[in-house]
């Protein structure tokens, strides 16, 4: 049987495996979760981003918000626009919880996943910069 013939729930077991057997140590659903994580990721970007450019989103919020003081520093420009989303959802749940409510869309802990993934894609564009920057600063 060919892994794409595999039911989702059984690959997603095969991946889980796959990522404990390379970090064995830890909480035992750290690695589940990052598997969750990658999943949720994957389907959000497809609403977002389309075929086009997987942070595709990002990049057209941060040249709206140059219109702002705030944002009109070149560094990091497209991280700041996932740490305003961030904030978006982390308002709402903090919000959620102050208030003792449920959320109408999503759970409570659905927007802490997107929080999780939010942070993980502040990450890569910070490093990613930082790596640009580092190659034109050999170069001059």
């Amino acid at each position: 049987m060919q892994q794409g013939s595999k039911p989702l729930s059984s690959r997603l077991v095969d991946a889980a495996k796959a990522l404990t057997e390379l970090a064995p140590h830890g909480h035992p659903k750290f690695n589940s979760l990052l598997i969750e994580m990658a999943t949720l990721h994957s389907k959000k970007n497809a609403d977002y981003a389309g075929e086009v450019e997987a942070l595709g989103n990002f990049t057209r919020v941060a040249k709206l918000l140059e219109m702002y003081p705030l944002f009109s520093q070149p560094q990091y420009w497209r991280a700041k626009v996932a740490i305003v989303n961030n904030l978006k959802q982390f308002d709402a749940v903090m919000n959620a919880l102050s208030e003792g409510r449920d959320l109408k869309t999503d759970s409570i802990l659905t927007r802490i996943d997107d929080m999780i993934v939010y942070w993980t894609i502040v990450r890569i564009m910070i490093e990613e910069e930082d790596i640009e920057t580092s190659v034109q600063q050999r170069s001059t």
